[in-house]
């Protein structure tokens, strides 16, 4: 028949929630779940061209083809001594285009990753922005050298930082 839930067995249920989410993020800081909240802030600002990004953060410029449909800044954050490249997700039919393009690519940025090959659209999405990123990270870099490196956003954070053809003296976060 029907379930009843008293009140007090609801009450010692979500306590009991509560307490086996609370052991779920025990290993985690408070200083790197902040960090992840403020990496998330980020990349969800990036639909918003950067509204409610953290005061402490700088725009170096911005990142964006046309035919790709590809958006994403370099920003700087000079407290963290953090240089930070965010990609905007799928926002639209060019990006749905893309992201669906399963077809593999050769990996021909890196030439270390001898026949290795990558997801197609994916693929075509950060070589349409490549250099614009590597010349603004170069620049930072040049600029700021005892700053790490920091990917983030959604969809080409994770895919992006990889295949930067060119070693950089930074120490590199990926932040998804």
């Amino acid at each position: 028949g029907d379930m009843k839930i008293s009140a007090p067995r609801a009450l010692a249920l979500s306590v009991a929630v509560g307490h086996a989410l609370a052991a779920v993020t025990k290993g985690v800081s408070d200083n790197i779940y902040n960090r992840l909240v403020d990496m998330a802030t980020i990349s969800q600002a990036a639909y918003a061209d950067l509204c409610k990004i953290p005061a402490t953060i700088t725009t170096v410029e911005k990142i964006y083809n046309a035919q790709t449909d590809i958006n994403g800044w370099v920003l700087r954050d000079d407290s963290r001594q953090e240089i930070i490249v965010v990609f905007r997700g799928t926002a639209g039919d060019t990006n749905l285009q893309l992201d669906t393009n399963y077809t593999l690519a050769p990996f021909d940025t890196l030439p270390k990753c001898i026949g290795c090959a990558v997801h197609g659209g994916y693929y075509l999405g950060w070589t349409s922005v490549q250099d614009q990123v590597e010349s603004l990270v170069q620049q930072q870099a040049g600029q700021y050298p005892e700053y790490a490196l920091t990917v983030t956003g959604h969809r080409y954070d994770s895919f992006s930082w990889s295949t930067f053809s060119q070693p950089y003296p930074l120490f590199i976060h990926v932040v998804s």
